[in-house]
């Protein structure tokens, strides 16, 4: 979903990277000015009523 968001808003090269585990991006792409982005996904364990992903994770 975050990789279609990023194509949406113009990258033309979007893509999902790594996985569980991998301390990095899950997704990759440049922007229409040119700028590369490396965005790491992050979700709570029981939704809302879980805890929040903390700083050190990211």
């Amino acid at each position: 979903m975050v990789r279609d968001l990023l194509a949406r808003d113009g990258s033309r090269d979007a893509l999902r990277w790594g996985g569980r585990g991998d301390l990095g991006a899950d997704v990759k792409g440049k922007d229409p000015l040119g700028r590369q982005w490396g965005i790491q996904c992050k979700h709570r364990r029981a939704g809302l009523a879980g805890s929040a992903v903390g700083t050190p994770d990211l």
